[in-house]
């Protein structure tokens, strides 16, 4: 999959510049020159790993990183449009377009060119937000009359990386915490890179992500794995998460007393885990015993939302991220069948409410955003209908 999707990279390099060498208006030094810039802009991962130290969260300037996600989008939009210029084209030879139709697609680049750049910018902008909160009601059945109005945030993929600045953490802890959350959680992919890399203005990467020790919630904050916790120094990361206050369930439960009540939190590991350690991770089955279900409502978080069937079978609500929303419409749908169907919002799996989250950040890999925005979702419990 990885391989293919390197592939895939170099078409947008490759249609453009068969348009490019066409330009005989053009020097030749000129045109070779944006032939190399293009095939330069498409291996935007692979210099970041090999320059920068790492895949999934660089150690290097913010600026420049922005630079290449808007260069590498205007790139990818370029090819988009002129691809349906291409197929257009064709269609008005077959099928004798007037010439007027053809002056029209003649004159396409320039306003390829100024969409792209308006795209390419706005969907930068948006990745790079503060998330907004959202508010939800969540029905429960057998939900106890003292955890009526129990109120949880959920906020996952984090990815505090090179792009990540103390203002934008302090922001989204002013954010959670105008909710009065009775509990946090934290779904996964907290963090890129190692915690010794400097951001621009010399701060450890670890320094900028300890200001969320500004969040407090009367029942704690808690967490699960994603995918992203293994790639880079697990361990110092997780010790840096225990200072703040944030526990990590590691498919494991954790019985809250809440007004009398038990609220049983249950944390699943990402299934990356398992390469990390190099053996098979824990299973539901391992769990300590859980509560009768009628005497306890149960909340579960896994990172990706792809064993919500299989979580179903103990939980009430479980709370998922991974996905980012699709991060851009269009690109959602793929998202989503990558998936199990699941992208964004509320879903119902076998008679459990599942809530994917579009995220709180963005991998610094992609950090683009296109109608789906940034989000903490504040989740009121209210009894069920």
């Amino acid at each position: 999959m990885l391989v293919l999707f390197f592939l895939l990279l170099l078409l947008p390099p490759t249609w453009l510049s068969v348009h490019v060498l066409r330009l005989h208006s053009w020097p030749r030094l000129a045109r070779y020159a944006a032939v190399g810039l293009l095939f330069l802009i498409s291996q935007t991962f692979t210099i970041n790993h090999f320059v920068f130290g790492s895949l999934a969260g660089p150690q290097m300037p913010r600026n420049l990183l922005i630079g290449q996600s808007f260069a590498l989008l205007l790139e990818i939009f370029l090819f988009l449009w002129f691809l349906a210029r291409d197929v257009l084209r064709y269609s008005a030879s077959k099928s004798g377009f007037d010439s007027g139709r053809r002056r029209f697609l003649a004159s396409a680049p320039l306003a390829g060119f100024c969409f792209s750049c308006g795209f390419s910018g706005t969907g930068v902008a948006n990745g790079l937000a503060v998330p907004i909160v959202r508010e939800y009601e969540c029905p429960l059945e057998r939900l106890p009359k003292a955890l009526e109005g129990f109120r949880l945030c959920f906020l996952s993929d984090l990815h505090v990386g090179p792009q990540t600045t103390v203002d934008w953490v302090l922001s989204c802890v002013a954010r959670i915490q105008a909710c009065q959350p009775d509990c946090i959680v934290f779904g996964g992919d907290l963090s890129d890179g190692l915690p010794s890399y400097r951001d621009s203005e010399g701060l450890l990467r670890s320094e900028v992500f300890r200001h969320f020790k500004g969040l407090s919630a009367p029942s704690g904050l808690w967490a699960c794995t994603g995918n992203h916790e293994y790639y880079s120094d697990y361990a110092a990361w997780m010790r840096l998460y225990e200072e703040i206050g944030i526990r990590f369930l590691h498919t494991e439960r954790h019985i809250l007393r809440v007004r009398g009540e038990s609220l049983v939190l249950i944390g699943r590991d990402d299934r990356q885990g398992d390469r990390y350690f190099g053996r098979p991770a824990k299973t539901l089955e391992s769990l300590e015993p859980l509560p009768p279900r009628e005497r306890a409502v149960r909340i579960l978080f896994d990172h990706r939302p792809e064993r919500a069937q299989e979580n179903a079978s103990i939980a009430d609500l479980q709370l998922s991220g991974h996905t980012h929303g699709g991060q851009c419409y269009g690109m959602d749908r793929l998202v989503a069948r990558a998936n199990h169907g699941y992208v964004r919002g509320w879903y119902t799996v076998d008679g459990m409410s599942l809530y994917v989250s579009n995220g709180a950040g963005l991998w610094s890999g992609f950090p683009v955003r296109i109608g789906v925005p940034a989000e903490i979702a504040s989740i009121t419990l209210v009894p069920g209908r």
